[in-house]
């Protein structure tokens, strides 16, 4: 907007979005308010041209003659404006320039600078729009994850076994609540490598080569072991495992 400013000679440049009650500038030079309704926009009409809107004289446009920023501060007497349009040719609103004072028009070249300028600011609204929608569609797969997480550990919750899961480095990342009722640990006191405290100490190191592998090489886990109750005797128990694989 700065640069269009000095462009066109004027001491007002903006960027304005439309929306249905509203325009609001999210760049702008020589202006100090950040919004406008949409009845009073220049621009709510500029975004529905096929070229540059030029009004040289607001007094003589009866469309904006008794219009409160022309009869009042910024008191606008010339308007340009260029349509800003996303990438379906859906209108945004445009860039536009203002005048305190009548002018006959823009010259060929601040007509071109425009043109250049607004193809600029669109492109730029488009690659935000899509980071926008990209974003949104994460947070809403990350909710979805949420929420099968949620029912898995709910469903797990209501199962008799101990239930347990690991991450592809073996990690031990969830247990259910029977496990914790089981072995009396405190939650998240056996994640990582912490489970094999809990085993037999003649157990441990037989675990351990079982479980080690089965992330080498893929294959089902499955072990008889003695598990540590929370009344501290050991009790035999058998552990299985299956990996879940993507495509």
């Amino acid at each position: 907007t700065e640069f269009a400013a000095k462009l066109c000679e004027v001491p007002i440049a903006l960027v304005s979005l439309v929306e249905p009650t509203r325009q609001w500038f999210p760049a702008s030079t020589g202006l100090v308010i950040g919004e406008t309704s949409r009845e009073h926009s220049f621009c709510a009409h500029a975004m529905h041209m096929p070229d540059i809107m030029t009004v040289p004289d607001t007094f003589c446009d009866p469309r904006f003659a008794d219009n409160p920023f022309v009869t009042g501060a910024p008191h606008i007497r010339f308007y340009a404006g260029v349509p800003l349009k996303g990438p379906d040719g859906a209108p945004w609103g445009s860039l536009c320039v203002i005048d305190r004072a009548p002018r006959t028009g823009l010259t060929d070249v601040q007509r071109d600078g425009l043109h250049v300028l607004a193809e600029s600011v669109s492109h730029y609204l488009a690659a935000y729009e899509a980071q926008m929608a990209e974003e949104a569609r994460s947070a809403e797969a990350e909710q979805e994850r949420d929420s099968q997480r949620q029912r898995f550990e709910l469903l797990a919750d209501t199962m008799p076994q101990m239930v347990w899961s690991t991450l592809p480095d073996g990690f031990h990342d969830y247990y259910n609540a029977r496990w914790y009722e089981f072995t009396g640990a405190e939650p998240g006191s056996t994640n990582g490598a912490y489970w094999n405290g809990m085993f037999h100490p003649d157990d441990q190191a037989r675990s351990w080569d079982v479980w080690k592998h089965s992330l080498a090489t893929g294959e089902p886990y499955e072990i008889e072991y003695r598990l540590r109750h929370f009344s501290g005797e050991y009790r035999w128990v058998l552990g299985r495992a299956l990996p879940m694989r993507d495509a």
